[in-house]
């Protein structure tokens, strides 16, 4: 592996040193990018012929990816939109939000006045006569609170007709205008269906564990995209290994183009012999070709990643060193870090959790409704509001009212099969969870074993590079220093072969190697993903009160730098 670094690090692919990328460098360009309504200008080009480069580092390609996560952009073979944002989360908070509003108290107030004149011998009720000219007035006002019992309880002013008047006058010892009032507290309550605070709460159970359900979700994208991130990064450090190794053997087959020119002039080999040596110095050029064709690609993926500028300049170079630590022999950890970790199992609980949430309340539905009814009245009636009112107020006259109101269903075919849906959707999504932890098992098992084995096959390709390089810097010098001519064998075609198979086996060597410990990095992260543990190692966390409040329910303590909030956008 040093001899991958030192080819990197020793050229670095003409890098200005100035030139280093941060993640708010990549979110400010990409800004203005977005401002000017197009890509930006091409930047100036550094060092004759080579694009300008910024120099970036693994942790902060995914700080700047996370800081413009609120639509997520992961990479399975090209890159797509997840279909989890920010948004649902919020929105899902929002509707948990909703839910509770259910236990809030209201109010109701109602006003009718009227005006009545109607024609002599009019009839009111069955045959009694009623005057014919009145002046009637209505109101009431009533203050109700839902319990999470499942009851309810209220307070209002509800008199049977609060203002009476007969233009005409009235029989001795009635009152003209007539005020009533009337102090009302109601209390209902179920006893059998809908009865008990799981019931009654059910719905807001049912939307806390859906916005659950959608944290879940966004979490798993996210992790999603920081293997992503890390996947494209090591990509583009493959493609600057073959780049830079390529660049580093070229001058030396200009070399043996030059020097089999210079035999050819002095008649000491054939033009087949030039031949060869401007075939393979050619090739070595085309693979440099598109070795930077590939750089320029993998760039575009890690900019659109990371939500960089749309543009290709400047270049991105990756400046952190693979990590090449050996894996631990042990995957049962990683399991069982899994099991309780991966997103997609939390989510699966939190379907299990309201699928028993619906089973309770379907359970429920199949009772008899059997409802507890109680009303507590103060009555009062004078000539004026305010002496009717301080009447009522002394709760002289008072009525109670209590009850039972009952309705039974016959059959209940409906609620029971709604709660044999209920039981099976259970057992279901009890299974599926089930199914799902052996998925996850196993796949942490598999990746785990192709971890150890891409490790095995970095050790390797670092020896056989290492090898590579002992071999083409002996056949360099053997073939810049040929032996005296004691025969008739063209030794120098001998050297020459030899020294073109070195380079060509070094450059794979070294590009097998990049390779390996790329991939093993890979790895690395598709473990993380897959054990849900990506977004803990790699996010920087907010506290909850820095959020902003005016943006709704407080997202940025969960997910860190990875949630800002659609307002701030």
């Amino acid at each position: 592996m040093s001899l991958i670094t030192v080819i990197i690090v020793a050229d670095a692919a003409g890098v200005p040193t100035s030139t280093v990328a941060t993640a708010q460098t990549l979110t400010a360009d990409a800004n203005r990018s977005s401002q000017n309504g197009g890509p930006l200008p091409a930047v100036d080009r550094t060092g004759g012929e080579r694009p300008s480069v910024l120099v970036l580092t693994l942790r902060e390609a995914i700080q700047a990816a996370l800081e413009r996560s609120d639509m997520v952009r992961v990479l399975q073979g090209s890159i797509r939109l997840a279909s989890d944002s920010i948004y649902d989360a919020m929105i899902a908070e929002w509707e948990t939000r909703a839910a509770e509003g259910r236990f809030q108290p209201s109010i109701r107030a109602r006003v009718e006045g009227s005006r009545v004149n109607e024609p002599p011998n009019a009839f009111f009720g069955p045959g009694l006569a009623a005057p014919t000219r009145r002046d009637t007035l209505d109101l009431s006002l009533r203050l109700t609170k839902p319990l999470r019992t499942g009851g309810e309880l209220s307070m209002g002013i509800e008199p049977p007709l609060a203002y009476l008047y007969f233009p005409n006058g009235v029989d001795p010892g009635e009152f003209n205008p007539a005020w009533s009032s009337a102090y009302v507290f109601r209390f209902r309550h179920p006893l059998l269906r809908g009865a008990g605070k799981n019931v009654a709460t059910a719905p807001i159970q049912i939307a806390q564990t859906r916005t659950g359900q959608s944290h879940w979700a966004v979490r798993q994208q996210l992790n999603g995209l920081i293997r992503s991130v890390i996947e494209a990064y090591w990509n583009l450090y493959v493609a600057y290994v073959e780049q830079q190794t390529l660049e580093a053997v070229i001058p030396m087959a200009e070399e043996s183009v030059r020097i089999e020119k210079l035999r050819f002039q002095a008649e000491q080999t054939i033009y087949a012999d030039v031949a060869r040596a401007e075939y393979q110095l050619e090739n070595l050029r085309m693979n440099a070709v598109r070795a930077r064709a590939e750089i320029r690609r993998r760039t575009l993926q890690l900019k659109q990643l990371v939500g960089g500028a749309r543009r290709m300049e400047p270049l991105l170079f990756p400046r952190d060193v693979p990590l090449q630590t050996p894996p631990d022999p042990d995957a049962q950890h990683l399991v069982l870090t899994a099991l309780q970790q991966r997103p997609e199992l939390n989510q699966l609980r939190d379907v299990v959790r309201q699928r028993e949430v619906e089973l309770t309340v379907a359970r429920n539905r199949v009772l008899p409704q059997m409802d507890l009814l109680a009303d507590y009245r103060s009555n009062g009636l004078q000539e004026r509001f305010d002496t009717s009112l301080a009447q009522t107020q002394r709760f002289d006259y008072t009525t109670w009212t209590l009850g039972l109101r009952m309705d039974v269903p016959l059959g209940n075919l409906t609620a029971r099969s709604r709660r044999h849906a209920a039981e099976v959707r259970l057992a279901r999504d009890r299974r599926r969870l089930q199914a799902q932890e052996e998925v996850v098992t196993f796949e942490i098992l598999r990746l785990h074993s192709d971890l150890r084995a891409a490790w095995e096959r970095f050790r390797i390709a670092s020896r056989q590079a290492a090898s590579a390089q002992q071999w083409l810097r002996l056949t360099r010098i053997r073939y810049e220093n040929p032996p005296p001519r004691n025969s008739d064998r063209n030794w120098m075609l001998v050297e020459l072969v030899d020294f073109q198979r070195a380079m060509t086996a070094w450059v794979d060597a070294v590009r097998t190697s990049g390779e390996a410990i790329a991939r093993y990095n890979v790895l690395q992260a598709r473990i993380d993903e897959a054990a849900g543990t990506g977004l803990a190692r790699w996010a920087t966390f907010r506290e909850p009160e820095t959020a902003d409040a005016a943006a709704g329910p407080i997202l940025s303590g969960r997910y860190g730098h990875a949630l800002p909030a659609p307002a701030r956008q």
